[in-house]
């Protein structure tokens, strides 16, 4: 009887043992992206490893209470926010609702920008006098200047981009969704019109200050930080099995917005006979959005996750002060070495995508996330990287005014909206009822969704690349509404990876990727054009057509794992007596022994 007894009580003292495995797997987080300008990029092997050995690596002595414990603060946050009015009240409506808003201010103001700025330039840096004294504008120099400052601006919005989105997923995280909302649109409204004060009449022209306006933006991330904080939002008030629809929705009602907000613009110049008012217009919707922000909007994340995340950022930063503060090399080289851990601290969250080896030794986590995020950079190259010198493209060949141009990209927003919200969810519904859906892995339904949303994105570059009428350019735009699930796909599969302790810091790791792909490619598109621009003007769609057809072939690199234990994460794997491996010449701990029932005096 003695060993019953005390196997029921180590039954007791280990309750994990009792539980199956599959119990304790987290569920995976989903997300879809925008974007939204663009964003999408790859991240060095490098650089990685550096910020890998410099920056303490995630406990993985996590246990598998993590994701009931991410639930148990969901259900908490429900409870506490269930008596608030609906506008107070952290939800799908209202964030869709404030990202809306804020993309409707910035993209009602894009046509206006590119004329006015086209405008500024011809009349001062492009001018061509006639025999008969009269002057007009040089179109083809006046193309090649606007696009050397666009060149420039993307690299130094790159740059600022880069440095700035993965710390605001660390502060999303630290002090809440709300918090970097507000920081967001601040920065958007200073844009907006520091953007408008260049493009004046009365405003001298000066390149530097042009290139200026056009960089402040990037200081709140570009668009890709906000999208990605808007994920985090999501996350924080869904469960994961309904992030999938809630993230479609967003990028639904972002997409809408990108159509919304150049019909705004338009509709405004025509009324008021001015193109300066749209500018008015966006800065009026920024500041109401940041009033209801500060003094009706709820925060979503609970106040424990909020001293979790600032525990483990005073925790890193202790490290790097003992670092400064060791006596053991000059205090000049501890300087040195203090400070460069501080910049690359900036990009600690690629971390958060470049996984560890699965608890079996695994490697296809790792490479199935590196893969999607090549796709990612691919694609954005061949969507949004190459609209700038598309646009233009189209503003050189076929003469486009500010109202085409509006009705473009009106075309473009309202088509991709239109196809995330009706045949999109049909579609995956379709699939869902013939394939399994799998949680840790890529399954049948996203390689399906990759290879035909891939597809059209290569038949769109190529419908540009070939034709030579101003249709091909609409057609162009058709075929990338029919790719609108490839981006919510790629990201959906990434999140499947990865773990939901640290949710804003994963997304400012994708948006901090697509930044740096920033700073190569839709700079290096608008050099092509800018040198090509008089002779060969399409020159530059080869680019985004062979990372189009790329992005299609990395679809068939992609693996299904139905073995869930092959992709379980270190920190899914709670140590217990079944698990651990004691060798034969170790004596058994005593803390065993001291367990077991003395012998009776009577024995």
């Amino acid at each position: 009887m003695a060993p019953s007894s005390s196997s029921n009580r180590m039954d007791e003292r280990t309750p994990l043992k009792q539980e199956s495995p599959s119990k304790r797997d987290e569920e995976a987080l989903i997300l879809t992206e925008s974007t939204t300008e663009g964003l999408e990029y790859a991240v060095e092997q490098t650089g990685i490893s550096i910020v890998r050995n410099v920056i303490e690596e995630e406990d993985e002595g996590q246990d598998s209470r993590e994701v009931d414990q991410q639930s148990r603060w969901l259900q908490e946050s429900r409870e506490k926010h269930a008596s608030l009015h609906w506008l107070r009240r952290p939800g799908l409506a209202v964030v869709c609702g404030m990202l809306t808003i804020i993309s409707c201010a910035e993209t009602m103001i894009m046509s206006p920008i590119i004329v006015l700025s086209l405008r500024k330039v011809c009349e001062n840096a492009a001018p061509i006098t006639d025999i008969d004294g009269s002057k007009h504008c040089d179109s083809g120099q006046a193309q090649k200047i606007f696009s050397e400052i666009t060149a420039l601006v993307l690299v130094i919005s790159g740059v600022c981009g880069t440095l700035v989105s993965g710390k605001l997923g660390e502060l999303s995280d630290r002090f809440g969704r709300l918090f970097v909302f507000r920081y967001l649109t601040v920065v958007r409204l200073l844009a907006t019109l520091f953007t408008l004060y260049t493009v004046l009449p009365s405003t001298p022209y000066s390149r530097t200050a042009m290139t200026m306006a056009n960089c402040t933006g990037a200081l709140g991330g570009n668009l890709l930080a906000l999208v990605a904080n808007g994920n985090s939002y999501i996350s924080d008030v869904t469960e994961p099995g309904e992030r999938t629809a809630a993230i479609s929705i967003l990028m639904s009602c972002l997409y809408a917005s990108f159509g919304l907000g150049p019909i705004l613009g338009s509709l405004a110049t025509k009324v008021f006979k001015t193109p300066f008012t749209p500018f008015y217009t966006a800065a009026v919707l920024m500041i109401s959005c940041l009033v209801v922000n500060i003094t009706m909007m709820t925060e979503p994340r609970h106040v424990n996750a909020l001293e979790k995340s600032q525990h483990d950022f005073r925790k890193r930063k202790q490290s790097f002060e003992s670092m400064r503060s060791s006596h053991s090399t000059s205090s000049a080289r501890n300087e040195g070495r203090y400070r460069l851990m501080q910049f690359l601290d900036l990009l600690s969250p690629l971390k958060k995508v470049w996984l560890p080896p699965s608890a079996k030794g695994s490697l296809i986590p790792r490479f199935t996330v590196i893969t999607l995020l090549v796709m990612d950079i691919f694609f954005v190259v061949a969507s949004s990287g190459m609209m700038n010198p598309l646009i233009l493209l189209a503003t050189y060949l076929y003469n486009w005014d500010s109202v085409k141009l509006g009705n473009f990209i009106s075309f473009v927003g309202f088509g991709k909206a239109a196809i995330l919200l009706i045949p999109g969810p049909l579609v995956l519904h379709w699939l869902k009822k013939r394939h399994t859906v799998l949680d840790k892995s890529v399954d049948f339904i996203d390689l399906t969704v990759l290879r035909i949303s891939s597809f059209f994105v290569v038949l769109s570059v190529f419908s540009v690349f070939m034709g030579s009428q101003e249709f091909a350019i609409y057609l162009f735009a058709f075929c990338q509404n029919l790719s609108a699930l490839l981006s919510p796909t790629i990201q959906a599969a990434i999140i499947k990876y990865c773990s939901p302790s640290s949710l804003g810091q994963v997304f400012g790791a994708i948006a901090l990727i697509r930044n740096l792909s920033s700073l190569i490619f839709p700079p290096l598109l608008l050099s092509i054009y800018s040198r090509t621009v008089t002779t060969n003007p399409k020159l530059f769609l080869l680019v985004p057509l062979v990372m189009s057809a790329a992005c299609f072939g990395l679809c068939f690199c992609l693996r299904v794992v139905h073995d869930t234990a092959l992709l379980r994460r270190p920190s899914e794997v709670s140590a217990t007596p079944a698990t651990l491996d004691i060798s034969s010449d170790r004596r058994p701990s005593t803390a065993k022994s001291l367990r077991q029932p003395r012998p009776s005096a009577t024995a």
